[in-house]
């Protein structure tokens, strides 16, 4: 794709893909962010390769009913549903969810941490710690706070490198 720029004709990011349903220009059209893509050009500018920060889970974004349908402790971060098997998540002791419990049309694992804080930044929602997640390298050492049940942890996680066609945390 190419630039998407706002109102005032500044780059803003750059036009990846579109979902359609008649497969023409009409649709939802998804770009990647101009911090991303700034980012990935300093990368390649200086080493001639772009490395990216890689935690290995997947998570889904809190909402009041999800909290109160699986009496979740906080309101606000990233439910850890799946921990990718040898990745960094793993090896730190970050647990993900057990067998699929269907709600509101969606699967679900109850039981996975809660992932509130990376490094000390809050995590609002799942895309936040694929965000903060990205502003750091491969081998880099983070700290998470984490929430299992009742209690309150910080884990100091590894971070790897994503491997090819991974784009989440």
């Amino acid at each position: 794709g190419g630039p998407l720029v706002d109102g005032e004709g500044r780059v803003i990011g750059v036009n990846q893909q579109i979902k359609s349903t008649s497969g023409g220009g009409e649709g939802v059209g998804f770009a990647v962010p101009i911090d991303a893509v700034k980012r990935s050009l300093d990368m390649l500018r200086k080493d001639g390769t772009a490395d990216y920060a890689y935690l290995g889970v997947s998570s889904v974004e809190l909402y009041p009913q999800l909290v109160e349908k699986f009496d979740l402790d906080v309101d606000k971060g990233a439910w850890v549903q799946v921990v990718n098997a040898g990745g960094p998540a793993e090896k730190a002791g970050i647990r993900g969810g057990g067998s699929p419990v269907e709600f509101q049309a969606q699967p679900f694992r109850p039981g996975g941490d809660v992932i509130t804080k990376v490094d000390g930044k809050a995590v609002e929602d799942s895309s936040d710690l694929a965000d903060l997640i990205a502003d750091y390298e491969p081998g880099q050492k983070i700290p998470l706070e984490v929430h299992r049940g009742d209690d309150v942890r910080e884990i100091e996680v590894t971070l790897g490198e994503r491997p090819l066609g991974d784009v989440g945390g």
